[in-house]
């Protein structure tokens, strides 16, 4: 998601990207080897429609921007309405923390550069368990 952030403004364009703001991505398992994201964004009522309009450039910018694969990519965008006459939109859900199996907190324990060791947990906890 940090990544998407950075870039937005290259993907929004031309619409304001200060205004129209990613939220997350969800990902729906298809079958074994193929999985369906969904982009969520909020944006103002008055552009939502307009979004809709563009949705498929939208997807395919992303798409190409992460380089993901026809069996793992975004295929669908889902507009939340948000802001108001200031233009602060509401902020991002928060994702609930995955919990860490024994060998992957054993494997973490080994990595002695703490930020990397943080963010490796984050990526950790965000993976879906089995």
């Amino acid at each position: 998601m940090p990544r998407l952030f950075d870039q937005w403004p290259h993907i929004i364009t031309p619409e304001d990207p200060s205004v129209v703001l990613p939220n997350r991505i969800t990902w729906k398992k298809l079958d074994e080897k193929t999985s369906a994201g969904t982009l969520h964004v909020f944006a103002p009522s008055a552009l939502a429609a307009k979004l809709m309009y563009q949705e498929k450039i939208i997807i395919e910018r992303v798409n190409r921007l992460f380089g993901l694969p026809d069996h793992a990519c975004l295929r669908k965008m889902m507009v939340a309405h948000g802001g108001n006459a200031t233009g602060k939109l509401p902020a991002p859900l928060k994702k609930k923390k995955g919990i860490i199996d024994a060998e992957t907190a054993k494997k973490l324990d080994s990595v002695e550069d703490p930020v990397l060791k943080a963010r490796l947990e984050a990526l950790a906890r965000s993976m879906p368990q089995e």
